[in-house]
């Protein structure tokens, strides 16, 4: 990682031509980026695998109690994956970070490194969530798995030319108590492919990153909040203007009033939507020039 203050307060992120959408597709091609979206059943929960054309893995958020055994686990022996490079956590929610206690649980997975947003321990909100944060925090030196905090301006290489810039992340000393407004929000960068990922940022959390000016347009949007409550703003939506999005989203959540809000906007925008519960094989995959979406049907 590197320091990219000055770049992101003078000149904002780069700017790209966009990549080409090639839609949907039923085969899968070989030395691309994948993104695996992780379909968590009738649970509210995050969890994508990304797979770089050099065969290395990072880990977005691990989805909820239980649903790392139910559903991660499997995901990830399905692609034959038991080293995972790099875990990197959203914020310290349940339904985004304990399904890393089954992972760390299990001799069959190897851990490279946990990278994390979250604001001073001493400032998180609820016991609760600071009592998750101090067990992983635990269990990862147990295992000797190395963890660094990461913030705004900084980068994570993914390797191969694969960039992930974080425009948003936790804030020490904000008066912001929703710990969904301190989420790692981060534009991948491959090329002429860009996603955007936005863990639970929070209505706050956009109007605050909207301010900075950064550039955030993406072909590619990972829907805050699970395509619920509480996220994905009119302007937000606009200053991204994806040209597919994906959540991983129960149906049940879909049907509701909150979800039917999401969907009404993306709709509204020509934006193709590939829900996990309606697209449970949904894998996003690029050549750095073009992307499509492999749905397994």
């Amino acid at each position: 990682m590197r320091n990219l203050l000055f770049l992101l307060t003078v000149s904002t992120f780069i700017t790209l031509s966009a990549a080409e959408f090639t839609g949907t597709a039923t085969t899968l091609p070989n030395g691309t980026l994948q993104i695996i979206q992780v379909d968590t059943g009738d649970t509210v929960g995050d969890a994508y695998i990304i797979r770089t054309p050099q065969n290395k893995i990072f880990l977005l958020d691990t989805g909820d109690f239980g649903t790392a055994e139910q559903f991660l686990i499997p995901a990830l022996e399905k692609h034959g994956i038991s080293r995972i490079d790099t875990v990197i956590l959203t914020h310290f929610h349940s339904d985004h970070t304990a399904g890393l206690f089954d992972l760390l649980n299990d001799i069959n997975f190897e851990i490279g490194e946990i990278l994390y947003s979250c604001m001073p321990e001493n400032e998180i909100p609820g016991s609760y969530t600071k009592t998750m944060f101090r067990r992983i925090m635990s269990m990862a030196e147990r295992n000797h798995v190395p963890v660094k905090l990461i913030t705004t301006g900084e980068t994570i290489d993914f390797g191969g030319g694969i960039t992930a810039y974080i425009c948003g992340s936790a804030t020490a000393g904000s008066r912001n108590r929703d710990l969904n407004g301190h989420s790692l929000v981060f534009k991948l960068v491959y090329n002429e492919f860009t996603a955007l990922f936005t863990g639970d940022c929070s209505f706050v959390q956009e109007r605050a990153i909207l301010a900075t000016g950064y550039d955030l347009k993406c072909d590619l949007l990972k829907v805050g909040h699970h395509a619920g409550a509480g996220s994905t703003g009119e302007a937000w939506l606009d200053a991204i203007s994806p040209q597919a999005a994906i959540a991983c989203m129960p149906q049940w959540l879909s049907l509701d009033e909150r979800g039917k809000r999401v969907e009404a906007m993306l709709k509204a925008r020509n934006i193709p939507f590939f829900r996990s519960w309606e697209f449970p094989d949904a894998i996003i995959y690029s050549d750095g020039n073009t992307f499509g979406i492999y749905t397994g049907k």
